[in-house]
């Protein structure tokens, strides 16, 4: 048995998301030398965090997670494994037992020397959601900005629905509402009996479309 350090490589999500009861990380060690490290102990730790939707070469669209988490930030230890002949070892993610939602995943495997030495360790940040698809959308033409279009521009939206694996995915039917977004001023009377304008805002829907 070598006294060197090890290395540790592991096989998780691609640049998608994972569907929580498919998750797991599958952890490789080896010496210096490039040899299998067997029989070393694994340890692993899992923090878990709300997530929003971004992906990688869709940097310009906006995503809608249909089931975000509403939990708060947490860490479980994941507890120690062994690797095997081939100096791999598989950790389980007990992602099932939180509430279902889009969750950031930041996974830390630490591998040790014989006897309990010294470590290393390597981090892997991934999603994983029970959504099947998700729809994003950008803005394009003149009237670019949503918040503020210009009299007389017109503003294009591009959609687009990705799988877990970010390919093309098909949402189904989808309702598009229009609606216009007004200030208005209401008159009102404070607890002193004084009058006050308060100003609000409306929505009002124009029209909706399927397709």
């Amino acid at each position: 048995t070598t006294n060197k350090p090890v290395s540790c490589s592991k096989h998780a999500p691609g640049k998608g998301w994972l569907n929580a009861s498919q998750a797991s990380a599958d952890a490789a060690l080896k010496n210096l030398y490039g040899l299998p490290a067997v029989d070393r102990r694994l340890r692993g730790q899992l923090s878990v965090r709300p997530a929003s939707l971004s992906f990688p070469g869709y940097e310009d669209f906006t995503f809608h997670d249909a089931m975000p988490y509403r939990g708060s930030a947490l860490t479980l230890d994941l507890g120690e494994v062994r690797t095997d002949a081939q100096g791999r070892a598989v950790l389980p993610l007990p992602l099932e037992k939180l509430r279902g939602g889009t969750l950031h995943c930041r996974l830390l495997v630490e591998g040790f020397e014989p006897g309990g030495g010294r470590s290393v360790t390597t981090v892997r940040d991934f999603l994983v959601s029970p959504l099947q698809a998700v729809l994003g959308y950008r803005p394009t033409g003149a009237g670019g900005n949503l918040g503020f279009i210009p009299k007389g521009s017109e503003s294009t939206l591009e959609f687009v629905a990705l799988g877990p694996d970010l390919g093309r995915a098909d949402p189904g039917e989808l309702t598009f509402s229009v609606a216009e977004r007004r200030y208005v001023t209401s008159l009102v009377t404070d607890k002193d009996g004084r009058d006050d304008v308060e100003p609000r805002r409306e929505f009002i829907e124009q029209n909706a479309t399927y397709a």
